[in-house]
C-alpha cells in the first residue's frame, strides 16, 4: 500500500511540472510572437485628447526605452483602433497639430533636419479620424490659406523655388523658378533648365532646349521664403 501511495505521489508532481514547464514554453513563445517585448526598463506615459478637431478622442502614447528611442502612437480611443506611429530621432526637430491644408481639419506635421532642407513629413486627417495621405515637402513656406512656397537649395549653387496651393489632400504646381545664387538670372521654367556642369565649366548654363521665361526680379514672396532658409543665398 505504501509503495502504490509513492507511485500516485511522484505521478501527479511529474504531471505538475510537466504542466509548469508547458506553461514557461507557452509564455515565452508568446513573448517572442509579439511586435513590442515589454522590459521593465520601458517607460509608457498616455494621454486623451480631441486633437484633430474632429470630435474624435484620441489616445496618444509614447514609449521610452533605454535601447531604443521614443515612440509615440496615436490610436482612437473608442476601439483601440490604432491611427499611425513614428519614432524619435535626432533627427526629428519637433511635431505639431495645426490644418496645414486648410480644410477644416488639424492635421500632424512632422519636422525633420535633413543634411540640406528642413522636411515636413504630414499626415492629412479626414472626418472620420483617420490619415487620408501621408505628403512630404520641403522648407514650407505659406503665402496664403492655400498656397506655399517650397524653396531648396538642391543642387548648390543653384535655388529651385516653387509655388504650391492645397487642393483638398493634393497638391498643384502653379510655377516654378530656378537660378544660380553666384550669377542670378531667373528662369521661370517647368524643369530644371541648366546644362549638367562638366569640370571644365567656371559656371552653370542655360540649356537651351528648356523653354523658359527670363524674369527680372522675384517677386516678393520667393525673396522673403529664400531669406528665412538661405539668408546668404539673396541679394539684399
Amino acid at each position: 500500500m505504501k509503495n502504490i501511495l509513492i507511485i500516485c505521489s511522484l505521478f501527479v508532481f511529474s504531471i505538475f511540472i510537466c504542466c509548469k514547464d508547458k506553461s514557461k514554453k507557452e509564455q515565452y513563445v508568446a513573448l517572442i510572437d509579439s511586435t513590442k517585448i515589454i522590459t521593465t526598463a520601458d517607460t509608457i506615459l498616455k494621454r486623451k485628447e480631441y486633437f484633430f478637431g474632429n470630435k474624435i478622442l484620441y489616445l496618444i502614447e509614447w514609449k521610452y526605452s533605454e535601447n531604443n528611442p521614443k515612440n509615440t502612437t496615436y490610436y482612437i480611443d473608442q476601439n483601440h483602433e490604432k491611427v499611425l506611429e513614428y519614432e524619435d530621432n535626432p533627427l526629428l526637430i519637433k511635431d505639431t497639430v495645426f490644418d496645414i491644408n486648410k480644410d477644416g481639419l488639424k492635421d500632424l506635421v512632422l519636422l525633420y533636419q535633413t543634411t540640406g532642407p528642413v522636411q515636413y513629413h504630414v499626415y492629412l486627417f479626414n472626418k472620420r479620424g483617420l490619415v487620408d495621405k501621408e505628403i512630404e515637402t520641403y522648407n514650407y513656406f505659406p503665402i496664403n490659406e492655400k498656397e506655399f512656397i517650397q524653396a531648396v537649395n538642391f543642387r548648390s549653387p543653384i535655388v529651385e523655388l516653387k509655388k504650391l496651393k492645397w487642393r483638398g489632400t493634393d497638391i498643384d504646381t502653379i510655377e516654378k523658378i530656378y537660378y544660380d545664387s553666384e550669377n542670378p538670372v531667373y528662369y521661370q521654367a517647368n524643369k530644371y533648365p541648366f546644362k549638367d556642369f562638366e569640370p571644365k565649366d567656371e559656371r552653370y548654363s542655360y540649356d537651351s532646349t528648356i523653354k523658359v521665361k527670363i524674369l527680372k526680379k522675384l517677386p516678393d514672396d520667393y525673396i522673403k521664403a529664400i531669406k528665412k532658409y538661405y539668408p546668404e543665398l539673396i541679394n539684399p
